[in-house]
């Protein structure tokens, strides 16, 4: 079953809101006493020149890392033992074949269920391509096609191994449910007398709600954020800095990995 964009949005904002109300339900029972939590991260940025996703426009491979790409895990578990975990990833997206490959093997090394594992992608346009077809057994395969493939091996691999870091650090923690706002998102579909035209468009709906799940530790210190900020198409960074630096050829995380970027080192540093 294929699932559309919005359906995509919907799913995330309906886990989201499912564990806002085991949330609040919880903490009329303390919840600090209820709910575990783990996290775990892994570099995958490309070790070599590899084509790009996002702009079809390209004519030739990655030259050279603006910055660094990543995957991130974090398992919450609550006091029945249920268990989800979040995985978020500097990506494109997650094709549909690389999801079932992983849902499959997750649960049968970690006995996740399917429904258990919520994976999620910041579409950059600056991430590698994720070639998912299975490479010709003639040996017609290009090198693109080649490295695409050793490189989404070697991905899935790694967001199996923080999945299962992540749920090995599951320790006694506190989940808050908060909500915020990112206000420069805006419409882009400006409706004219036939098809919209991609332009800003201010009285079009738009959707500037931010939620997030904050992670504490016994002694209420932070020790995860996880937020979801779905208005923005990843591209807005790229957009204003391009000139400056040429990040159209360089791997980067756009606009949600430099947020990350500055949040974590708001609270860590």
């Amino acid at each position: 079953m294929n699932v559309r964009r919005g359906e995509k949005i919907n799913v995330i904002r309906n886990t989201f809101g499912l564990l806002a109300a085991l949330l609040l339900l919880t903490q009329a029972r303390q919840v600090e006493a209820g709910w575990k939590a783990g996290a775990a991260k892994v570099r995958i940025t490309p070790n070599g020149s590899m084509w790009m996703a996002g702009y079809s426009a390209r004519k030739k491979p990655s030259e050279g890392v603006a910055l660094e790409l990543h995957a991130k895990a974090m398992a919450v578990e609550d006091e029945k033992g249920t268990r989800l975990v979040f995985v978020t990833t500097d990506l494109i997206g997650i094709p549909r074949p690389m999801r079932e490959a992983l849902e499959k093997e997750a649960e049968k090394r970690f006995k996740l269920p399917p429904a258990s594992l919520l994976l999620n992608a910041s579409h950059t346009h600056c991430g590698p391509e994720l070639r998912v077809s299975p490479l010709p057994e003639d040996g017609s395969a290009t090198e693109r096609q080649k490295i695409s493939a050793a490189y989404v091996q070697d991905l899935q691999e790694k967001i199996l191994g923080i999945i299962g870091q992540s749920l090995d650090q599951l320790a006694p923690a506190k989940l808050d449910y908060l909500h915020a706002r990112c206000g420069f998102a805006m419409n882009r579909r400006r409706p004219t007398q036939t098809v919209p035209t991609n332009s800003p468009h201010s009285d079009g709906p738009v959707d500037h709600d931010v939620p997030v799940l904050r992670v504490t530790d016994e002694a209420g210190k932070v020790r995860r954020v996880v937020w979801i900020c779905v208005p923005q198409h990843n591209t807005i960074v790229l957009f204003v800095l391009r000139r400056l630096c040429r990040l159209r050829s360089r791997i980067f995380g756009s606009g949600p990995r430099w947020a990350g970027r500055v949040i974590h080192d708001g609270l860590w540093r």
